[in-house]
């Protein structure tokens, strides 16, 4: 049984973590445009809130 489920997760994780990277590269771009447009914005501060957002889609999704 858990090699199976071992199995499974080699199979899917690859997947997931591509999807992941998708996500967060999709993130920092769509960071980066709103950057540009206010320059009073915080870098930090979206930066902070972006990257728990991928992680929680990363490990629950």
């Amino acid at each position: 049984m858990n090699k199976l489920l071992s199995l499974t997760w080699l199979l899917w994780a690859p997947r997931n973590f591509l999807r992941f990277t998708l996500h967060t590269l999709k993130d920092i771009l769509k960071f980066f445009v709103i950057q540009q447009k206010n320059t009073n914005g915080n870098i930090e501060t979206k930066l902070l809130i972006i990257i728990p957002i991928n992680i929680y889609i990363y490990k629950y999704l």
